[in-house]
């Protein structure tokens, strides 16, 4: 939970150990939500129409993996609408764009499940094809998709789409906006449009980051690493969180590089580069970089 306490531990035989019992205790002060931004006309009327259209986009920064939302929950004639932005939390080095949209989907859902809109006629449009794909599948998930990547948020969205039988999803492409004026565009790509800027705008601001945040209701069990949710790539992030410190710290000082060196390089590349390759060259690779590998360099001193 998120306002669990953190303990210490130890790792032995690629298991983890906590140095002593753990006990969860309440804080004394209820723990902090992540902000955002929420404008509306007539909410009301959305919340009892019989037909509406729900929009969502997201954005992320490659580089320092901030990411927000944006989606738009409107009656068909625009009279009545609701449009919310929020930020997006989990590991930064980890986050992607299907994590930004399955947020806001999921959003939008909580919202819609909130205020008992379950029976509207509702079509909810995203750019993402793969989160429609998951959303819109008859079939309940295996055991394994539960820890696979964003499996968080996936669960927690389609325990409520069980609940709203007359919702259907829909993919709209995105950015059409640089292909000429889309005043006369269908109302799905104008609010693509809208809710595109209102999400990078969103994940431009500064947003205080120093609190653990909530995991997203009916995901059942979080895994946190310092302040960070672990939703995607588990093992790998557990990996770098008890050895990357270490790794860093030995290359720095075998180098005698600055911290600034250490953070010019696009180590991000260099793992997805090294991961294309089979076990016993990627080995021999890190081995010649770190000076670890026996090039026949002392034969001489033995014959």
């Amino acid at each position: 939970p998120s306002n669990a306490i953190p303990t210490g531990g130890y790792l032995k035989d690629n298991y983890a150990y906590p140095y002593h019992d753990y006990a969860l205790t309440e804080p004394a002060n209820p723990p902090l939500t992540q902000e955002g931004t929420m404008t509306s006309d007539d909410p009301t009327s959305v919340h009892k129409c019989t037909k509406g259209i729900g929009v969502s986009d997201g954005s992320v920064d490659p580089l320092s993996g901030k990411a927000a939302f944006c989606w738009i929950l409107t009656t068909p004639d625009r009279k009545a609408w609701i449009k919310v932005s929020k930020p997006v939390r989990a590991n930064p080095r980890y986050m992607t764009s299907f994590r930004a949209e399955m947020a806001g989907l999921l959003d939008m859902l909580q919202y819609i499940d909130k205020h008992n809109m379950h029976d509207a006629f509702l079509t909810l449009w995203c750019d993402n094809k793969a989160c429609l794909d998951i959303l819109s599948s008859k079939e309940d998930p295996y055991m394994t998709d539960l820890s696979s990547s964003e499996a968080d948020l996936i669960q927690a969205a389609r325990k409520i789409i069980k609940q709203c039988p007359n919702m259907a999803f829909q993919h709209v492409l995105g950015h059409q906006d640089d292909y000429g004026p889309v005043s006369d565009r269908p109302i799905e790509v104008q609010l693509n449009i809208e809710c595109d800027k209102g999400a990078d705008l969103c994940q431009r601001q500064e947003w205080p980051a120093s609190f653990r945040p909530t995991a997203p209701e009916g995901t059942g069990a979080m895994l946190y690493l310092n302040n960070d949710m672990v939703t995607t790539e588990m093992d790998e992030q557990i990996q770098y969180a008890a050895h990357g410190l270490d790794n860093l710290t030995y290359v720095r000082d075998k180098y005698e590089w600055t911290d600034n060196n250490i953070l010019s390089i696009n180590w991000k590349s260099i793992r997805e580069s090294k991961n294309r390759l089979d076990t016993s060259d990627n080995i021999r690779i890190s081995k010649l970089v770190n000076g670890w590998l026996n090039v026949g360099k002392k034969k001489k001193t033995h014959r």
